[in-house]
């Protein structure tokens, strides 16, 4: 009897000890996955603190960008902040917001990637000479034109000549008529303001007044030597441009512009020529950046080639004349220029 109360005594204290164990196992479990819950809270909330630094940082130096005319809209921004990429994709914003930019930006860090839209105040600068070719009205293309960048359709646009390009084509106009010859790229519904074309905003600001209708041609048109401002010229009337030029500067027509030569002398020398009226070409070469609120006319026979940008109410040639654009990043990747260059409204 003695040996069979004992063997009962040890059975009971294995099996004590067995739950004492099991217990002791559940608790040490149970501790595990309260740590882990912590460290993941932890790294949450280090993530979100993170999100939050690098959202702010964002929106400060998108601002400080603006301030300093840094940010051309649209344009994409890549940088490293607090170790994770981020790039914001910097738009403007149209309708009730027509006043802001959204900022689509894009973080990865080592645990996440996550995409959110900011929006910062005032809107940005936005430059009409981002793309090589755009027109804020509708109109008929009759030549073929080409050009190696993006461009803006505004309005309904169509026509019997061809359009190539080897960037993006955007298009507001809900009848779009793609020409013949197919865009390449997407076409997107993102239409471009037309540029303001009062006289009185150039001419209260004008270095020079033009008197005569002809510039003379025998010696280049020289903004080189005018102190740390770009000239800015002004003619009450119509225009004839036939000259070569030296330096950067912006000649404002409030009439029509006919161009039978203008080509800069050398490769860093930038001129922009703006007409409230329209831009009639008269040679085959022209090296401008080129706004009207009317139309571009070629009304000869050979074809022309621009070394700039045009921005228009629309294209008027002879059929099938190939009209050709050779864009000039120069506003875009150098937004150092100096804003007397630059168009009111747009900057």
């Amino acid at each position: 009897m003695r040996g069979f109360r004992n063997r009962n005594r040890r059975g009971a204290v294995l099996i004590l000890c067995t739950i004492l164990m099991a217990s002791v196992a559940t608790i040490l479990l149970s501790t595990a996955d309260l740590g882990m819950a912590a460290v993941r809270m932890q790294q949450a909330a280090e993530d979100s603190a993170r999100l939050q630094y690098t959202t702010d940082s964002v929106k400060a130096i998108s601002t400080q960008m603006m301030i300093d005319r840094k940010l051309i809209l649209p344009s994409t921004t890549k940088l490293t902040i607090n170790g994770a990429s981020v790039s914001f994709e910097a738009t403007a914003l149209t309708g009730e917001r027509n006043r802001m930019v959204s900022l689509m930006t894009t973080y990865s860090d080592r645990r996440q990637t996550r995409t959110e839209e900011l929006t910062i105040g005032a809107r940005g600068l936005v430059s009409p000479f981002w793309f090589a070719f755009g027109t804020f009205a509708g109109s008929a293309l009759a030549s073929n034109l080409s050009c190696n960048a993006d461009v803006y359709l505004n309005g309904e646009f169509s026509g019997a000549g061809s359009l190539t390009t080897t960037g993006r084509v955007y298009a507001s106009g809900s009848n779009l008529v793609l020409l013949p010859t197919a865009a390449q790229g997407i076409v997107y519904n993102k239409p471009i303001p037309a540029p303001p074309f009062s006289a009185a905003s150039y001419s209260s600001a004008a270095d020079t007044t033009i008197s005569g209708t002809t510039l003379p041609s025998a010696a280049p048109l020289s903004f080189k030597d005018l102190g740390t401002y770009q000239s800015l010229w002004y003619r009450a009337g119509s225009l004839i441009l036939n000259n070569t030029y030296e330096g950067s500067g912006t000649i404002f027509v409030d009439g029509n512009v006919t161009i039978r030569g203008l080509t800069a002398v050398n490769p860093s020398d930038k001129l922009v020529v703006i007409a409230t009226g329209n831009v009639i070409l008269m040679t085959n070469t022209i090296d401008a950046f080129i706004l009207c609120k009317g139309i571009v006319d070629n009304p000869g026979a050979g074809g022309v080639q621009i070394s700039g940008a045009v921005h228009c109410s629309g294209v008027q040639s002879n059929k099938n004349v190939n009209f050709k654009i050779l864009f000039d990043p120069f506003f875009w990747t150098d937004p150092q220029w100096d804003k007397r260059m630059r168009v009111p409204g747009m900057w």
